[in-house]
């Protein structure tokens, strides 16, 4: 039977990489954890899709991914943490451009943020938003939540000085 995912049982697979990988750095040597510098290592390209879903949902959206991850020319490795329905799906290839490499990911996660929502998950697991999940915010939480986000920023954040432009 092909494993779909490696569930970590809630860290203690975390905690080992974090010992591991305390000396390891990327290309321009910024630290890193195990799992980013094992595939800096390898010289490959790599993006992450961080989501949550119900824990009842796992298995569908696994399998979704694993479904359209054949219409894309790269590898997929997932695991998560089956608890709380994190999902990790790891993209990475060092066989095309970082033009073309950024074009198929980007399909690929507008792909699993939509199949995310649709199952009644969360784009934003414990990794946030960012840059990257930004537009699918709202579409998650809507108008009359991301104007109280944006409220709640102003009062701690008045000048606008803390994580200038990543979501308000």
């Amino acid at each position: 039977m092909k494993k779909l995912m490696v569930l970590d049982g809630n860290s203690i697979v975390n905690r080992a990489f974090y010992g591991v990988s305390q000396n390891l750095t990327t290309r321009d040597g910024q630290p890193t954890n195990a799992v980013f510098g094992f595939l800096a290592i390898l010289n490959k390209l790599l993006d992450e899709c961080d989501v949550v879903v119900p824990v009842s949902k796992i298995a569908d959206f696994v399998l979704y991914i694993k479904e359209i991850d054949k219409e894309f020319d790269f590898e997929v490795k997932m695991f998560g943490h089956a608890g709380d329905g994190n999902v990790h799906a790891y993209v990475y290839n060092d066989e095309v451009s970082d033009e073309e490499f950024t074009s198929r990911t980007e399909a690929f996660m507008e792909r699993n943020y939509r199949k995310c929502i649709e199952l009644g998950g969360a784009v934003s697991a414990e990794h946030g938003i960012g840059r990257g999940k930004k537009r699918y915010l709202g579409e998650k939480v809507g108008d009359g939540c991301l104007a109280l986000m944006r409220s709640i920023k102003r009062a701690f954040d008045p000048e606008q000085i803390l994580n200038p432009g990543k979501i308000f």
